[in-house]
């Protein structure tokens, strides 16, 4: 029954009552209680229909707030997208040649044109696996974030600032596990096989790192409930910062030293001088090494030498991306004991039975038997 059509009966009782003579007191009080039946039926229906519309608001509020929460991610990322390939990526081949520029003509020394080219060809043979990338992380990211404890909101200040300091810490152990860890050494050894620093060795980066498995460090953002878009938008921020670290023609800057992930920061962990060796893992922010005990400053009474502590002496695109896999399958098959497979999987890289061997055969024979 409708609030209108309550409301006509009610009016049609209340006539119907004054209409009726005196004498008719049983049919008086019948329709009496008939219309204060009909008033309470119709005050009931008015609360209902109140609350249902409340319902009805609450619920298309709470749609609103799901469809803004799965697609701000998607606002976010398509935003940083749109400036990183608008305005940065035009900016790297012009840097490229600057440096080039400033090489030659102001400071007259070699350009490292070789392994310019190197990088070069490197970058292209890890687009076809950065394609099938999302084909893995997008299902296990779309679980995690169906699952997630709680909806980070990415509309205002704050929001951003968390996934910035998120994508920032999970970098940072993400990075310092593929130094401490062969199995994920072996695609971030690529990066640091250049025996020169420049601006091209910035997107010298390994092919297997979908196999390797350092993506698994972020998937806890997307638990514990930022967008899975937004992280990638941000850790290609992260990335694209980078670029610039890659040089030693820019010098110190100052107080921005301490907060900030600078070249001469980068310059270290770049070096293969025992005191710099796994230093200063930090994307865009220094303040995790700071607080965790692994930064390194730059010293000016001590050159530094780039490249791995045991350089693989060539230029070979394949052999960059691939020299650390053989050398740890060659390894693994070498060990005499099960622990001792173990650990040149997921050992430290200067355990490793090649290491060993590059130092002293002896030792190398000395750990395959433990």
């Amino acid at each position: 029954m409708t609030i209108a059509t309550s409301a006509i009966m009610v009016n049609a009782l209340s006539a119907a009552q004054q209409m009726s003579s005196p004498s008719d007191s049983s049919l008086a009080i019948s329709m009496a209680r008939a219309r204060w039946l009909l008033v309470m039926s119709t005050a009931m229906a008015c609360r209902m229909s109140l609350s249902q519309r409340g319902m009805h608001r609450v619920s298309f509020v709470s749609l609103r707030k799901t469809r803004f929460d799965e697609t701000e991610g998607r606002r976010v990322a398509m935003h940083i997208h749109h400036h990183l390939y608008h305005f940065i990526y035009p900016f790297i081949p012009g840097a490229i040649l600057l440096e080039i520029f400033y090489f030659g003509v102001i400071q007259h020394r070699s350009y490292p044109f070789l392994e310019m080219f190197a990088s070069i060809v490197i970058w292209i043979l890890r687009m076809p696996v950065r394609l099938l990338r999302p084909l893995i992380v997008a299902p296990i990211g779309y679980f995690l974030w169906t699952h997630r404890v709680s909806t980070i909101p990415l509309d205002g200040p704050w929001g951003l600032l968390l996934l910035f300091l998120g994508t920032e810490l999970t970098y940072y152990w993400m990075h310092r596990a593929s130094h401490e860890v062969r199995w994920l050494w072996a695609s971030h050894v690529v990066h640091h096989t250049p025996e020169h620093i420049h601006l091209a060795s910035a997107f010298r980066l390994g092919a297997t790192e979908l196999f390797s498995g350092g993506w698994l460090f972020h998937l806890p953002l997307y638990w514990l409930g930022f967008n899975p878009l937004a992280v990638s938008g941000m850790l290609s921020v992260n990335l694209f910062y980078q670029f610039w670290l890659h040089t030693d023609l820019i010098g110190r800057l100052g107080p921005l030293e301490w907060i900030f992930n600078t070249p001469s920061h980068h310059r270290v962990h770049h070096a293969s001088n025992p005191e710099y060796v796994d230093r200063n893992y930090g994307g865009i922010l220094i303040v995790w090494d700071r607080l965790f005990g692994t930064f390194a400053q730059e010293e000016s009474h001590t050159p530094i030498t780039y490249g791995l502590v045991h350089p693989i002496g060539s230029s070979n695109p394949l052999k960059i991306l691939f020299h650390e896999w053989i050398a740890m399958g060659r390894d693994f098959v070498r060990a005499r004991t099960a622990r001792e497979r173990v650990r040149q999987l997921f050992g430290r890289p200067a355990d490793s039975l090649a290491g060993a061997m590059a130092r002293s055969p002896r030792q190398a024979m000395a750990l395959g038997a433990d």
